[in-house]
């Protein structure tokens, strides 16, 4: 599913004005696709059995509007659990050295990181 990395590259690609020439554009285009966050395509891939349901559900007609779904997607929620994920996994590298002996003393020691407040429907696990 392409479409969403589509319209956001091109969002971001031309927010300040459409590049003025092709060498231009080649430039802002590879730099939004190198910036582009694991977290946002994730987040558009986990999207996409929604939409396959939606295609059976209108069987195949033309009455499926792809976009939004009946609860909109909090991106911030998002960004603050990618967020969380990643320090969680520095966290817990930094004890498996910390048991190993391993671990640099000029390294300042990490917090655990406490799980971000999240919407309940954006909750999973008990």
């Amino acid at each position: 599913m392409i479409e969403p990395a589509w319209m956001y590259l091109k969002r971001v690609t031309t927010k300040k004005g459409a590049p003025k020439s092709r060498a231009e554009a080649e430039r802002v285009w590879r730099q939004a696709w190198e910036e582009l966050e694991q977290w946002r395509i994730q987040a558009w891939i986990e999207r996409i059995p929604r939409h396959i349901q939606e295609v059976i559900r209108c069987r195949g007609g033309n009455d499926y509007v792809e976009g939004a779904a009946d609860s909109a997607r909090d991106w911030k929620a998002l960004k603050r659990m990618a967020r969380y994920r990643h320090d969680t996994i520095a966290y817990m590298r930094q004890q498996v050295l910390l048991g190993l002996n391993r671990v640099d003393p000029a390294e300042p020691l990490l917090r655990k990181p406490q799980e971000p407040e999240l919407p309940e429907r954006m909750r999973i696990g008990p």
